[in-house]
């Protein structure tokens, strides 16, 4: 993960790494909550 002061510089380090995504930090919070946060509150039966 890493952070950027503004997204022009993170448009930059991530050209040509067709493998990598641009989020806000809001939207890197939700990911996470969805991926590993709401998961762990309903584990399976």
């Amino acid at each position: 993960m890493h952070f950027f002061r503004a997204r022009e510089a993170a448009e930059q380090w991530v050209a040509g790494r067709p493998d990598i995504a641009i989020l806000t930090v809001e939207e890197g919070c939700e990911l996470a909550r969805a991926r590993w946060v709401e998961p762990a509150a309903d584990p399976p039966r």
